[in-house]
């Protein structure tokens, strides 16, 4: 019951496939990280162009913790309880590109 997947791909020549994944992506909800948050919970990132970052919390039992959807920023690490993004800021008032830098975030379970 496998079939060809050349069969379901446009024609490569008239650049189809280039629209095909751009349609695909842009409709479709992608899981980009799974981060181990604690020894009992992790962290799945999903990314959508059209409603952003997000990501939900679940126990290794496979309990739901919680979530946050439509963020406009991912993460670009997890551990520890932590989580890690790379924020690179805006230009300063002389034109200069400040330096890269890390907010730090920690997952605290409510009680």
């Amino acid at each position: 019951w496998f079939r060809d997947a050349s069969k379901d791909l446009p024609d490569q020549e008239s650049g189809g496939l280039r629209q095909a994944a751009g349609n695909l992506l842009g409709s479709s909800t992608l899981t980009t990280d799974i981060f181990e948050l604690t020894d009992r919970t992790f962290m799945i990132q999903y990314q959508n162009s059209g409603r952003g970052w997000g990501y939900q919390v679940f126990t290794k039992d496979g309990l739901f913790v919680a979530e946050e959807l439509g963020v406009k920023h991912r993460f670009n690490y997890g551990k520890y309880g932590l989580v890690y993004r790379v924020v690179q800021p805006e230009l300063d008032e002389t034109g200069q590109l400040p330096n890269l830098y890390l907010e730090v975030y920690r997952f605290v379970a409510a009680e």
